[in-house]
């Protein structure tokens, strides 16, 4: 029905917009609709300001086949997947990752950071001596507490402690 400034549909009456009525929106009793029916894509368009998509709980992004890409959890946790398999998601005390964690630096020779179950893997640029160096505290060469050189030497400063052989 039709009214002055609002229109009114029963449960399953869809609006349909387009040519070949491609566009739908619709209320089945339990669920709104908006769907894309026909072929394109279909844009949601806020050029003017911020695009604000908000809900009561969660807002989940899935891709073709119901696969999860992103799920915002309300009160809680960001989860992104890859091909419907948790990747990373955020914590309450900073962000959890499944599987290896690449941190590489803008230029592929400049060396990166890898992080995964089999352990952590430093490379440096070639330019640089030093391979992997942890640090205790600070950033500077005499913070440096151990030190493994590029040419295979390592530098330990402070008391050494071992357990066993040392070869």
């Amino acid at each position: 029905s039709l009214h002055t400034d609002e229109l009114f549909l029963q449960d399953n009456e869809k609006i349909k917009l387009g040519n070949g009525a491609d566009l739908t929106l619709h209320h089945d009793g339990s669920h709104s609709y908006i769907k894309n029916e026909g072929s394109g894509n279909l844009y949601i368009d806020g050029d003017t300001d911020d695009l604000v998509l908000q809900a009561g709980d969660d807002v989940r992004i899935q891709t073709q086949g119901n696969e999860n890409a992103i799920n915002c959890v309300g009160n809680g946790a960001v989860e992104i997947y890859y091909n419907n398999s948790k990747k990373l998601e955020t914590t309450s005390t900073g962000a959890k990752v499944t599987g290896s964690a690449f941190v590489d630096s803008p230029s592929a020779s400049t060396g990166g950071v890898e992080i995964s179950r089999y352990g952590v893997y430093i490379r440096s640029d070639d330019s640089y001596s030093k391979a992997f160096a942890i640090h205790n505290g600070g950033y500077t060469a005499s913070d440096e507490t151990i030190l493994f050189n590029s040419n295979g030497s390592a530098t330990f400063s402070g008391l050494i402690t071992a357990n066993g052989n040392i070869l």
